[in-house]
């Protein structure tokens, strides 16, 4: 007989209860936070043959010699503990978001109540504005790859992954602790954005900041919602602002007036001695002869005139450039350094 949908929840939860009876205690747990990444191991969680086998060519490719591959939830949870008992490293996880025994956002759940730092790299159909999607990159999965599979970008997210966690595991915590310090003289900056910024894991620059904090080096000045890339969740985005029109880059800010009589819509500026560049005739009476258009741009390009800029951000992680209304959005904490 098949087991129904609540039986199947139940069974999970109660692996994950049994493997946090047998996991990793806390002395365990502060050893791995200082190991580095395994370059040697992968875990994939995938319940197609065809397609781990093939995810499993490729990756030895890469240069991993030991591929484990789970075809379910239950099983893929176990391995996940085993291997990180075993390695005394980080594992990273490629896991397929439609597994039958275990819905994406309770498998997520499940390897970070495991360990909290676990590298997830989602394989997806649906698109990565997807609600679903989202949701999971919110949870702190690393990143996504769509499917039908491009091994280009799985082998660049592997890559990212090893540049980030040799970063990471070369940073002493005294050498973080200086740098922080010295990313918040005279600036703001969020707890998401100074992890971003010096590439290391958000835990490390957690545990900094906290110490920090408590020795009232720095301070947190409030809590806001700030954009992250849609695409690798980077918080390290520079604004670019442009023309509606020609997409130039260079602008500048003026008060325009508006001619009712005859139409003439121009520079405040060129409106001199009162009258009309066009029609030569005085302007009378502020709102019925004309009205004055304050914080205008004027593109330096196409001189053409606009009440607001194009807003692009581009991350400094990935390069990806995109509309601000196409970024994810985080809750942030913000600091800045204590006056002495």
């Amino acid at each position: 007989m098949s087991k129904t949908p609540i039986q199947k929840q139940q069974e999970s939860t109660g692996v994950v209860e049994q493997l946090k009876k047998e996991s990793i205690d806390v002395a365990q747990l502060n050893v791995l936070e200082d190991n580095i990444f395994s370059t040697d191991s992968i875990l994939v969680v995938e319940d197609s043959v065809s397609i781990s086998s093939t995810i499993q060519k490729y990756l030895s490719n890469l240069g991993f010699k030991e591929i484990h591959l789970a075809t379910n939830g239950k099983d893929g949870l176990a391995y996940y503990e085993n291997l990180l008992k075993e390695e005394q490293k980080i594992v990273s996880v490629i896991l397929d978001d439609s597994l039958e025994d275990l819905q994406a956002k309770k498998m997520v759940s499940d390897l970070f109540e495991i360990y909290p730092r676990a590298i997830i790299i989602l394989l997806s159909a649906v698109e990565k504005s997807d609600k679903k999607i989202v949701e999971l990159l919110n949870m702190g999965i690393y990143d996504y790859v769509q499917k039908p599979l491009n091994f280009d970008r799985i082998e660049e997210v592997i890559k990212k992954i090893k540049k980030e966690k040799n970063i990471t595991d070369t940073t002493t915590q005294p050498d973080v602790k200086e740098k922080i310090i010295s990313l918040l003289t005279n600036k703001l900056l969020s707890n998401n954005r100074i992890s971003d910024m010096l590439k290391i894991e958000k835990n490390i620059a957690e545990k900094n900041i906290k110490e920090l904090e408590a020795l009232n080096t720095i301070k947190n000045v409030g809590i806001f919602n700030e954009p992250i890339c849609n695409r690798c969740s980077s918080s390290d985005l520079t604004s670019i602002f442009s023309c509606p029109v020609c997409t130039n880059k260079t602008f500048s800010k003026e008060a325009l007036i508006e001619h009712h009589e005859c139409g003439n819509v121009e520079l405040a500026k060129n409106y001199l001695d009162g009258k009309c560049p066009k029609c030569n005739k005085e302007l009378k009476i502020l709102g019925v002869d004309y009205q004055r258009l304050e914080n205008y741009y004027v593109c330096n390009n196409c001189s053409d005139k606009f009440p607001a800029l194009v807003h692009n951000l581009e991350c400094a992680s990935c390069s990806n450039r995109f509309e601000v209304n196409s970024a994810n959005w985080i809750e942030s904490r913000i600091y800045k350094k204590s006056i002495e």
